[in-house]
């Protein structure tokens, strides 16, 4: 568990950090007010949140025994996200009209081959002892901080890739549960 933990985080932090700088190129706005606007809006939504709870269990140190209570208000929060975004993505799919099936398609099909590369990428990675946590920490992303740089800095089309993405890795988790759910108990 620890592993997984450590490359949730590093890989977010790393992503975090490093976006400020990599978004502005990507959309053909390498200024320097465009690098301290984007990287304000990552502070926010990542570093004020750390921050925050750093804090709380600073001043009030039981608040560490909140995420075993609250585990169905996660979950619960979990879902919501979940669903938010598939009805961002549907209410964007109703009004583009216009859009190709093809390209659609493609960015469906790419986001798919993207999820599989790396949870198979990760499995390997991880073998022998750690391919079931390799796999995930590689293959599940925190894609909704994806999809709202992407909603916020460029458009909905933009973010239907790291949406197809979530959509393919939830299928993927919710397959492995189901199947797990199916072996006898170790």
């Amino acid at each position: 568990m620890d592993y997984v933990v450590a490359t949730f985080l590093l890989t977010n932090i790393g992503i975090a950090l490093l976006m400020p700088a990599m978004l502005p190129h990507v959309l053909g706005h390498p200024t320097p007010e465009a690098l301290a606007h984007v990287a304000g809006s990552v502070a926010l939504i990542v570093f004020t949140p750390m921050l925050a709870g750093w804090l709380v269990r600073t001043v009030h140190p039981r608040a560490t025994e909140w995420p075993g209570k609250l585990r169905n208000v996660s979950f619960g929060a979990w879902v919501l996200a979940l669903f938010l975004i598939t009805a961002n993505a549907s209410s964007f799919l109703r009004a583009q009209a216009d859009l190709p099936l093809g390209t659609l398609g493609l960015i469906a099909g790419l986001s798919l081959l993207v999820c599989a590369a790396n949870f198979s990428l990760g499995y390997l990675i991880g073998r022998p002892d750690f391919s079931r946590e390799a796999s995930q920490a590689l293959g599940q992303k925190n894609t909704t901080f994806t999809i709202y740089l992407a909603l916020t800095y460029a458009n909905p089309l933009v973010a239907l890739g790291p949406t197809c993405y979530v959509l393919w890795h939830n299928l993927w988790n919710s397959w492995q549960l189901q199947r797990a759910s199916r072996q006898p108990p170790r």
